[in-house]
């Protein structure tokens, strides 16, 4: 299990010890980062050191014993593999995003610890009527294993007495290429590189997020007592080829980097379904007031703030 410490402390009024589990992906990664930075006591266990699949509540429980707040982003993710398992609530999509979240939640129970679970905005109808879309929004899932199995999770905890944060979180991004899932931003930066094309949706509508912000949303999160939902995002609303094309334009006028745009494509949200092996909500784009209501403005940053920064450390990285 690796455990991390260094000296300061910014979320948090006092210096609590944090669990995180699934710190090695995408967001966890750079969770897990700024907790160090912070200088709070954090454990971030392997997948086979923690697996809530199949560790018992009794198991998980132990593992917990004397943790004020457990951070979970263990989840199965990927919509399409995902839906392979559609209707097996006995497989392992089912076993780690409901039946491991609800294990959790009991064990966390038992040791009055604070859980803050991660969710997806799949969860939501991605009606463009309702968008940017509110906390307060019925959960109302596209049919999709995956999003079904996340909707039950926040079902699960929301009528569960254990004091749960649920955050949802929405096409992260980040610089890190030592995480081995990539993003949207990232796939489309090495494809450049490659010479090969990349199609970006250009009429659905998002809120997505540099994993830097999310790391500090989901920190301020966690030392509140406000327990429910929120939405983490930019509060800018946007396209992916809108932000593709965004961030490379940084890249290129900023850090002198060659962008090949005649590979850059748009293309349209029907169509990328007509290949997609899993339905997905459309507009999902956050409201963030909730979150600034909370804890201010400047934590979750317009998105061009975001993609100065990717940009800037894309390009330090490369020069490394």
């Amino acid at each position: 299990m690796q455990e991390r410490t260094i000296k300061e402390n910014k979320e948090f009024e006092s210096s609590p010890k944090l669990l995180v589990i699934g710190g090695s992906g995408l967001v966890g990664g750079a969770l897990v980062s700024r907790i160090s930075e912070n200088g709070q006591l954090v454990l971030a266990p392997t997948h086979q050191e923690f697996d809530i699949a199949e560790l018992s509540i009794g198991e998980i429980a132990k593992k917990i014993n004397g943790t004020d707040v457990v951070i979970n982003l263990a989840a199965q993710t990927e919509v399409d593999v995902c839906e392979k398992e559609k209707g097996d609530f006995g497989g392992m999509v089912w076993k780690t995003n409901v039946v491991g979240v609800e294990k959790l939640a009991k064990a966390c129970l038992a040791g009055d610890a604070t859980l803050v679970h991660i969710s997806s905005d799949y969860v939501l109808s991605g009606s463009e009527q309702l968008c940017p879309h509110k906390e307060t929004e019925k959960i109302d899932p596209i049919t999709s294993w995956y999003a079904k199995s996340k909707a039950e999770a926040e079902k699960i905890l929301l009528s569960s007495r254990v004091k749960a944060h649920i955050v949802r979180v929405q096409r992260p991004f980040g610089d890190d290429f030592n995480i081995k899932r990539r993003d949207f931003l990232r796939n489309v930066y090495e494809a450049n590189r490659l010479g090969k094309k990349f199609f970006a949706i250009a009429d659905q509508k998002l809120t997505p997020g540099y994993v830097k912000d999310y790391a500090k949303a989901i920190l301020a999160i966690a030392g509140s007592q406000h327990y429910g939902i929120w939405h983490v995002a930019t509060p800018t609303v946007t396209t992916i080829y809108d932000a593709v094309c965004l961030g490379l334009k940084y890249l290129e006028q900023n850090h002198h980097q060659i962008i090949d745009w005649n590979l850059i494509k748009a293309t349209t949200f029907d169509e990328f379904m007509s290949h997609a092996g899993a339905p997905r909500p459309k507009d999902t784009a956050f409201d963030v007031s909730k979150f600034e209501r909370h804890f201010g403005q400047g934590i979750l940053r317009p998105l061009p703030e975001m993609l100065a920064d990717w940009a800037a450390n894309i390009a330090l990285y490369e020069q490394i």
